[in-house]
């Protein structure tokens, strides 16, 4: 019988059953006893014992009140635990005893699943704090948990709602939950969790909730009730749950499931419908069928004995224990708590080993108290026991006689000890806290006296216990005499201690936060901070935590990470592991054969490897490294190319080798960086360890030693052997081991070396330049999206040029685990790395043992020592893995070079070479190749990279290496014209493939071929290379959607949902921003879903007014910056940044920018480019997406490329000419093409040399072989002569004479060409000899002429000779020539300019000269100075070595100047030279630091000049200064952020230290020295004195004439950005943004406020910035929502359709809006204003406002409630400007004051009033404190109205109780009418008591009652149809018998 027969039959049985079950029913109804005898019987009763009769049928005693069944043990390993429970009603607050004695038991018992029954709660109006999550947190967090509860009356709901249900899966099963659920109808009534076994045997275990027929409106059964009529069910509630449920059962059965279900039935579960339901789905109750005996009843109140909740299962599950716990077990409930334990074997198909959880560290460095406990125990235990001073002596002797096997035994010796001593030392530090109350010292105290009594009452029942233990509790309480208590005497102990610990609770917040003080006093001794703030920093550290944790949980990334199951493949067969021992032996199968896949690579394999071994120690590798290795014949070619990569450069040869040691310095150092959670392998001393014993001198000293000493010697100490293999998963749900990820725990400390080994050994990589320059992983100031933006730039680069290329993405295979050790050896050694410490990684790795963790802790089983070969790679987890890889590679990358490989190209304009070979970041590794010139087809391109990909694929071999088909991929690219445009080549033009070798070397494999508009995911961004962005809007689209489901479910608070937003989605959305070129409307399609969610969960409409979401906080918005500004924005910084610095994307940006340039054929600057006209002939990409920004938002960015030269007077530029005409679109575009065919800018390269006429070859579209300039043009269209027919058209009308002739005559003839043309022109006619000489090679060739009697010189002809000169004669002039068949004619010419006529200047003879002829971008540096002897003793002293400059700043209001003294030995020699400047910048870019390295400018000047009038070029100079931030970042070389103040500054003085001829040195000088007139000045103190009051002096110079500070560009600076016609002296994007949004922003506010446009730039925007971002979150929003209006006052929420009416609930205002909240003139509104302006008027005296001023306010404020307002009072005096002032605040509105728009005015009024009372504080932070006191004026009345909303009766709230009385009394008269028999208990209680309910109760009561009608009336209606029907029937029948 199939299965789908069996539920027929069981369906079938059901039905009977259910029947027979009704009919039963209403037997018992009829022999019920009457009200009288039950009353009788409840008189007569008297106390007995209970009793129950067995199943036999005997009679027996029995206390009901404790467990039955089995007592609960403590769960062994392999027991499935299940536990039911009817909790009755969970508190709302997570605070309270019950939720926490909930999840202490369900934590405590062990259960796997524990189900849940009568909640009480509707989840989706609780708090976020008080949520399921935050009650389980610090217990079961990582657990799975489902909830249901009735979601169909949410509207009618409060925050208490009778039933729901809901399941928890503890940590140990939550890795088989492959699915949860609830009841579909949305009622609550059931919810499942699904797990998954072996074998195809699952379990679901499902909790029910089957309510009983009770009266009220709000009850579960009629919630459900309601909902089964509106939906037309005849079934009653109790009926309809066992109809639904039995159809989810039979699904769930035929699907193969196990079933647990609890259930409270609220019936006997033994009979009736449960047993009758259960009986027909096959299964049996668990508890009673193994303990047959009758069960007491499940709930308290019961008292007929009757188990009402019941533990139900299918048959292939058998309790082997089970039960009902005692009453009060648990949480307090009137239910039982129902459990079973099943067998995993028979729940899941095996037996399962126990997970293990990871130990949690003790020691916790960021506590100062206990790392300060911590070092004073190891520290005794050093030295008590002498094993440091053991390890010290064997320093000594290892560095006297060497390194022996004896040596190293003494060392594991002393290792091993410290290990042992350190751990024990952790482990008595401190008792683990993980409750879910705060825990404090304090609270402490009573758990320790609970746990004291317990222990003594254990004693008492004689239960062995610790008498040691006991009195350590003692001593800790102060309980001495506990031992004296008998039990009872202890129970009552017990009992106290409890209640006390209960009462303690209360205050274990308070308490927590006095701990956290005594904790922030120790971490600021530690740190030499303040108290309050390491206070205020804890508090807000903790606040991220759980802000960080609840956002991890809102996305579902918090839970299990150790792995619990996966999969093996064995002969093609997947096969799952689950348990310990299997998934061990898999993972150690995998990883062997992942760690030595490279045994079969040419450094594994003979000749290579007995020549250079597995460490690379031979003499072969020395010569390797020398570059004299004779390489064998029979070696792998592309292994032979790498060897020779391998030779040591020259430079880092002639460089002292790094030193290999570890210093205790570098110890301390490398652990104060370190995180104490870092994982390490088990068996050692954690990071904690390490971090605290930095700390001390003698723990670091001992730690150091330990870690040199096989650092130095290049040994393996045995505690550095055990490792510990993770398996973790690439990617979310793929769970096979092939495809895992291996992460190897190793010793921290044989890890911290190797962090040292990859950290100096990018150094001195980087120091050398010893890096491939395309390598950007591991690497600083290398990031990896710079990597994929490099990618887009060459592709663009390509379209600009039209040039053919190739791109391979090709995938490493397990690029870590395959390293060959040898190999890495020697590139690591190639960088002058000394051997041992590589010796010592290598040594230690290739002896390791591992071992395998998973969620089941540990393995016993190793694997890796005594292999031979021994494993291979690097180890993911590695300390220098990064770096390791990072070095492999570039020889690699050098080998690719040296066979031609890779990108290259000659700048468009500066003719530079642009060169590389790959994108890489660290294994990712993309390769190019691309054509060398224009010409060059893609089918040429095409063979390139198959050798350029076979050389990749041999190079990555011979490093232990292979690439996966599977996951490579190709791009071909070049361009065909298409007539009209370029179009990129399809495969169908080109067809072509390239392969590669499979990884087994079973033979090759075609890689995939995308087109170009095809984008794929590189480095996290879809690239398309054709620079469309639709896949990465696509992508980027997805991930705002999947956040937005998060969020919207996710239960956050309003500040928890900000955090969300900008740390996660944004920063997601951030990344590629750099490389996309997204318009506004694809980001806001992206963006759309993201605001859509959030803004409601962070307290906002959904539909908030974007301007002010997307404006910043300084405009009182909510902060978000808009995605598309910011990708521009961050794009400009990158620019700013890369363009300063020697790197690929920086040449890629003034590559492309040449190009762009060239293309357009204008001379400009960018911001000055026509760009509606221009983007129609620019090539799309990456900079004219940018440049178009920068235009439309007034940005301009400078840069230092040569524009396109003119060539002569009167020259004109052909594409600006063209634009001038009118040429537009196509018709340009055409005109551009011709252009660029012809290789021409200008109208001088197409003139004839005399500048009359235009040349032939440029008419006709022929072309010029030799063209005047020398750019590197794209490739050539193919144009038509219609093209050019456009081109002549537009020649005419832009250039020539209106008179058409055939010699094309210019209407404005040409002038002088310029002077250094002479040396570029190809052609020269001399008069003398009448020859042409034109330019061939390294000569010229001779034309003569050619006998004729025209003497016209246009008409003269000449012919070829066979003559070649080497030099011109003296008399030739420039002529132009055009080809004819006998020869050439010449078509113009000219006399040509003279080069040595251009005026030279002398060099300076003086300083004052010198100064003087310096380029105009530099002469602020000096703008004034005093120099006496020309700078002959400060020559002398620089050449000696003893020259010395010092300089300081000066700075207030915004303005900045320094000066600098040079002098040689005494700042007082009369020789010395001193100098003052202006420090350049807008005013609110100045700054103190400025002004310092202004100071350095100053200096440099003057040393340049020395320099030059000097002629020195060698000594140096020593310059100091007292600004030492100032002087770091002037000495530094890193690279320098953009963001940076003063980037601009720094940037020039580097560049000017670099330019000097002289070596600079720098001294930080301690200033104001002279304050101490005891202290002793040397000769750089008072420099430095002098320098000061001078520029002091310069600066009240300046100050009275009123100089204003002015940005320019500097002299050295690199590229700059100008925002609004000003320099900027850094990228600040915030402030660009703000400066950008602030017109829309300001606009809205404006018309939001009813502005006039003259009032907006009166009020105050910067201090409402300032007051506005110094407030809370919360406020914040309360001001963003109160100022744009859009809140929940009455008109909104109409609006919205949260209530019917927008009615004031102060007064009868039927309208209530934003500005009625403040002018209400109820009673209650005018107290609290009136209270409010009380307040704000106390605040002003208190805060010695202006009299004046404070009553001119508060009278406005009073009269603005009171309208009309007079426009000025006649007692307003005018002191300050006060009445302009008021003016100005009148107009600008006094509504708009409240909002915080108040007057720029009034901050100078009050500032006056300050002066006058020559106090120190300012109007500017009177006003900004004025307008937070004016915003507490609104939050006062808007409280005010919610608290009469909600705490009183409010009009509406009124009207709809008397609407609902109306309906409900309007029912009562009806009386049960049109109701059915079964509904007239609505109508059983009193008119007056149905009255009395709350709002929602009536609500309900009414929708009970209406459907009750309905239904009477619905099944009236049927039953007349169904009748109807039988009758038409009837009758039909019978005519058919009269028929016949």
């Amino acid at each position: 019988m199939s299965v789908q027969d069996s539920l027929g039959a069981a369906r079938r049985a059901w039905d009977r059953l259910w029947d027979h079950g009704k009919t039963i029913e209403k037997q018992k109804e009829k022999t019920k006893a009457s009200k009288k005898t039950i009353r009788r019987r409840k008189r007569d009763k008297q106390p007995i014992q209970y009793q129950q009769t067995q199943m036999n049928g005997a009679n027996m005693d029995r206390d009901d009140v404790e467990f039955f069944g089995d007592e609960q043990q403590h769960k062994r390993d392999n027991i499935f635990r299940v536990g039911f429970h009817n909790i009755f009603n969970l508190p709302e607050d997570r605070r309270t005893s019950k939720s926490r004695q909930l999840v202490d038991y369900i934590a405590k018992k062990g259960y796997d699943c524990f189900l849940m029954a009568e909640i009480g709660l509707n989840w989706q109006k609780i708090g976020t704090n008080d949520r399921w999550f935050e009650r389980i947190w610090g217990k079961l967090k990582t657990s799975r948990s489902i909830f249901a509860h009735n979601v169909t009356e949410l509207s009618d709901t409060q925050l208490h709602q009778p039933g729901g249900v809901g399941i928890i899966a503890s940590e140990d099963v939550t890795h088989r939950v492959t699915a949860t659920g609830k009841d579909p109808t949305g009622l609550g009534r059931w919810c499942w969790i699904h797990l998954q076994g072996r074998n195809g045997i699952r379990v679901r275990t499902v909790t029910v909730y089957r309510p009983c027929d009770t009266p009220g409106a709000k009850t579960t059964y009629q919630q459900q009730n309601r909902y089964l009529r509106r939906h037309r069910s005849e079934f009653k509630p109790r009926e309809a749950l066992y109809e639904d449920l039995y159809t989810a059962c039979s699904e769930w059965l035929a699907a193969g499931d196990q079933l647990i279900v609890g259930i409270d039935a609220n019936e006997d579960v033994r009979t009736g419908q449960t047993s009758a339901f259960f009986n027909t789905l096959g299964m049996h109750e668990a508890i009673l069928k193994r303990h047959k005996t009758s069960p007491p009843a499940t709930q308290n109140r019961n008292t007929r004995r009757q188990p009402i909740d019941g533990l139900f299962v299918t048959p292939g599950l058998h309790a082997i224990a089970a039960g009902y716990e005692a009453f009060g077990v648990g949480c307090p409930s009137d239910h039982r708590i129902l459990w079973a334990d099943f067998t995993y074997a028979s729940a899941f198909g095996f037996d399962s080993t126990p997970m293990t959880r990871p130990e949690t560290r003790r020691l916790n460095t960021k506590d100062p108290r206990m790392v300060e406990k911590y070092v004073q125990e190891v520290r005794k235990a050093l030295v008590t026991t002498g094993i440091a001073k053991r390890l010290f002596a064997l320093e000594v002797k290892s560095d006297q006689v060497g390194w022996n096997y004896d040596f190293q035994a003494e060392y594991d010796d002393i290792q091993i000890l410290q290990l042992k001593m350190r751990k024990l030392i952790e482990y008595k530090l401190r008792k683990l806290r993980m409750g879910g109350v705060p825990w404090s010292p304090k609270l402490q105290t009573y758990r320790t006296e609970i746990e004291l009594w317990a222990m003594i009452l254990r004693k008492r029942k004689g239960i062995k216990v610790s008498n040691t233990r006991i009195r350590r509790f003692m001593r800790k309480s102060g309980i001495w005499d506990a031992f004296s208590y008998h039990q009872d005497g202890v129970e009552v102990k017990l009992a106290e201690a409890h209640k006390k610990y209960r009462v303690a609770k209360k205050n274990a917040a308070v308490w927590r936060d006095d701990f956290m003080v005594s904790l922030a006093e120790a971490r600021a001794k530690r740190n030499k901070t303040s108290t309050e703030k390491e206070l205020k920093l804890l508090r807000r550290v903790t606040n991220q935590k759980t802000q960080a944790r609840n956002v991890k949980r809102m996305l579902k990334k918090l839970g299990q990470n150790a792995t619990t199951k996966l999969y093996y493949t064995s002969n093609g067969t997947r096969v799952e592991c689950t348990d310990k021992s299997t998934m061990e032996n898999a993972c150690i199968a995998e990883n062997t054969s992942r760690f030595s896949q490279a045994e079969t690579t040419p450094p594994m394999t003979e000749p290579l490897v007995s020549e250079i071994g597995y460490l690379a120690d031979t003499e072969a590798a020395e010569s390797i490294l020398a570059g004299n290795y004779e390489i064998p014949s029979d070696l792998d070619p592309y292994a032979a190319l790498l060897i020779r990569e391998l030779r040591m450069p020259d430079s880092i040869r002639a460089d002292p080798c790094i030193m290999s040691h570890v210093t205790t310095d570098d110890h301390m150092q490398g652990w104060r960086k370190q995180k104490e959670t870092i994982s390490a392998d088990p068996d050692g001393l954690s990071f904690s360890h390490y971090k605290a014993g930095a700390t001390e001198d003698l723990i670091a000293q001992f730690d150091a030693t330990l870690r040199s000493l096989p650092y130095q010697h290049g040994f393996t100490p045995a505690a550095w052997l055990p490792m510990t293999d993770v398996e973790i998963l690439k990617k979310a749900g793929v769970y096979d081991v092939e495809k895992m990820r291996t992460i190897l725990l190793m010793n921290a400390e044989f890890n911290m070396n190797n962090k040292k080994l990859g950290r100096d050994m990018m150094n001195h990589a980087e120091k050398h330049g010893a890096l491939a320059r395309e390598q950007y992983g591991s690497r600083r100031n290398h990031q990896c999206i710079l990597a994929a933006l490099n990618k887009r730039l060459t592709m663009d680069l390509l379209r600009q040029t039209r040039r053919a290329g190739a791109l391979c993405a090709n995938d490493a295979k397990s690029c870590y685990d395959r390293i060959v050790h040898s190999i890495a050896t020697l590139c690591m050694r190639r960088l002058g790395i000394h051997k041992n410490p590589i010796r010592s990684m290598f040594a230690t790795l290739q002896n390791a043992s591992h071992k395998i963790r998973t969620a089941y802790g540990v393995s016993d089983k190793t694997y890796g020592p005594g292999r031979d070969p021994p494993l291979q790679g690097i180890g993911q987890g590695n300390g220098a893995g990064p770096a390791g890889w990072a070095v492999i590679s570039t020889p690699l990358i050098n080998m690719m070079r040296t066979a031609g490989f890779g990108f290259s190209l000659l700048t468009a304009v500066t003719v530079s070479v642009v060169s590389f070979v790959c994108y890489a970041f660290v294994d990712d590794t993309d390769l190019v190749h691309t054509a060398k010139d224009v010409t060059t087809r893609g089918d040429v391109i095409l063979t390139k990279m198959q050798s350029a990909l076979d050389h990749w694929e041999g190079g990555l071999k011979a490093t232990g290496g292979a690439l996966v088909p599977e996951k490579s991929y190709w791009y071909l690219i070049d361009f065909i014209w298409t007539g009209e445009t370029w179009r990129y080549a399809t495969e169908t033009d080109i067809p072509g493939d390239v392969s590669i070798n499979n990884i087994d070397d079973s033979g090759r494999e075609i890689l995939r071929r995308y087109e170009a508009d095809v984008a794929k995911e590189t480095l996290g961004i879809f690239l398309a290379m054709d620079g469309n962005n639709k896949e990465e809007t696509h992508h980027l689209r997805k991930k705002a959607e999947a956040f937005a489901d998060c969020i919207r479910t996710g239960f956050l608070s309003r500040e928890d949902a900000t955090y969300a937003l900008h740390r996660t989605i944004m920063k997601t959305l951030e990344y590629p921003m750099v490389a996309t070129t997204m318009d506004k409307a694809q980001w806001d399609f992206i963006m759309a879903p993201v605001l859509e969610a959030t803004l409601p969960r962070m307290g906002y409409f959904r539909k908030f007014p974007r301007d002010v979401v997307y404006a910043p906080e300084e405009l009182c918005g909510i902060g978000i910056t808009h995605p598309w500004h910011n990708q521009h924005l961050s794009q400009l910084k990158v620019v700013l940044q890369e363009t300063s610095l020697p790197s690929i994307t920086g040449d890629l940006i003034r590559a492309s920018f040449e190009q762009l340039r060239l293309e357009i054929g204008l001379p400009d600057r960018s911001d000055q480019w026509p760009w509606p006209i221009v983007k129609h002939i620019a090539t799309e990409c990456w900079l004219t997406d940018l440049l178009q920004y920068a235009e439309q938002q007034d940005i301009y960015v400078e840069d230092t490329l040569p524009v396109l030269r003119s060539y002569r007077a009167q020259d004109q530029y052909l594409m600006a000419a063209f634009m001038a005409n009118g040429y537009r679109k196509k018709q340009l575009q055409t005109l551009n093409e011709c252009r660029k065919v012809l290789q021409v800018t200008t109208l001088a390269e197409i003139s004839s040399a005399d500048g009359v006429y235009i040349e032939p070859w440029a008419w006709l579209g022929t072309g010029n072989s030799k063209p005047l300039n020398s750019y590197q043009w794209p490739r050539p269209a193919p144009l038509e002569r219609r093209h050019w027919l456009l081109w002549q058209q537009a020649i005419r009308k832009s250039f020539l004479q209106v008179l058409r002739t055939s010699e094309h005559k210019l209407r404005q003839p040409l002038g002088e060409w310029d002077h250094d043309i002479r040396k570029q022109w190809n052609c020269f006619h001399c008069v003398n000899d009448d020859r042409i000489y034109h330019r061939e090679d390294a000569g010229w060739r001779v034309f003569s002429q050619h006998p004729s009697r025209v003497q016209r010189l246009r008409s003269l002809r000449f012919v070829r000779t066979n003559l070649v000169v080497k030099e011109l004669p003296a008399n030739v002039h420039m002529a132009t020539t055009t080809s004819i068949p006998t020869g050439i004619k010449i078509t113009g010419t000219c006399t040509a300019p003279n080069p040595l006529a251009r005026p030279t200047e002398a060099p300076p003879a003086t300083m004052e000269e010198a100064l003087a002829s310096v380029a105009e971008a530099d002469k602020w540096a000096i703008e004034s100075s005093h120099i006496t002897d020309n700078g002959n003793s400060l020559a002398a002293a620089i050449l000696r070595g003893d020259a010395r400059a010092v300089s300081d700043g000066s700075f207030k209001n915004s303005m900045g100047t320094s000066s600098s003294i040079l002098f040689h030995s005494c700042s007082t020699d009369p020789n010395r030279i001193v100098s003052v400047n202006a420090v350049p910048g807008n005013p609110n870019e100045q700054s103190a630091y400025r002004s310092e390295l202004a100071g350095i400018s100053g200096s440099l000047a003057i040393t340049a000049a020395v320099c030059r009038i000097h002629d020195i070029n060698e000594g140096s100079i020593t310059l100091g200064l007292d600004g030492r931030q100032a002087l770091l970042a002037a000495a530094g070389d890193w690279p320098l952020n953009p963001a940076r103040p003063d980037f601009d500054l720094i940037t020039d003085i580097r560049a000017k230290v670099k330019r000097l001829p002289v070596r600079v040195k720098w001294k930080w000088v301690e200033g104001h020295q002279d304050d101490d007139q005891s202290s002793h000045l040397d000769e750089w103190a008072k420099a430095n004195i002098l320098v000061d009051n001078i520029a002091k002096a310069f600066w009240n110079h300046l100050n009275h004439s009123d100089h204003v500070p002015t940005p320019h560009r500097l002299g050295d600076e690199a590229w700059a950005i100008h925002f609004r016609g000003k320099k900027l002296n850094r990228m600040d994007k915030s402030t660009i943004y703000k400066a950008i949004t602030e017109p829309t922003v300001k606009d809205y506010w404006g018309r939001r406020g009813h502005l006039q446009a003259d009032d907006i730039p009166n009020i105050d925007w910067d201090l409402i910035g300032l007051a506005f971002r110094s407030l809370t979150t919360a406020k914040k929003r309360r001001v963003t929502k109160h100022s744009a209006g859009h809140f929940g006052c009455g008109t909104k929420m109409l609006l919205w359709k949260f209530q019917d009416h927008s009615e004031c609930p102060r007064c009868p205002e039927l309208a209530e809006d934003p500005q009625h909240i403040l002018s209400c003139p109820s009673p209650a509104a005018r107290t609290c204003w009136n209270a409010a302006v009380t307040s704000l008027e106390g605040w002003m005296v208190k805060h010695h406002t202006m009299p004046a001023l404070t009553k001119a306010i508060i009278r406005s404020l009073k009269a603005w409630r009171t309208p009309p307002i007079r426009p000025l009072h006649r007692s307003t005096t005018n002191r300050y400007g006060l009445q302009r002032a008021l003016l100005d605040q009148n107009s600008i509105g006094w509504y708009n004051f409240l909002m915080g728009k108040v007057s720029v005015r009034w901050q100078a009024v009050q500032h006056k009033y300050f002066e006058w009372l020559k106090r120190r504080n300012t109007g500017k932070a009177w006003v900004q404190a004025l307008i937070q006191k004016i915003w507490e004026i609104s939050w006062s009345m808007w409280d005010n109205r919610n608290d009469i909303r909600l705490n009183t009766i409010t009009p509406a709230n009124r009207r709809a109780i008397a609407d609902l009385n109306h309906q409900i009394r309007a029912e009562f008269d009806l009386g049960t009418e049109g109701v059915g028999h079964r509904d007239h208990h609505w109508f059983v209680k009193p008119l007056s008591h149905v009255l009395e309910f709350d709002k929602e109760h009536k609500a309900q009561w009414l929708a009970s009652v209406d459907l009750a009608r309905y239904r009477f009336t619905y099944r009236a209606e049927f039953a007349a149809s169904s009748i109807s029907q039988q009758r038409e029937t009837m009758e039909a029948w019978l005519g058919q018998l009269t028929n016949t």
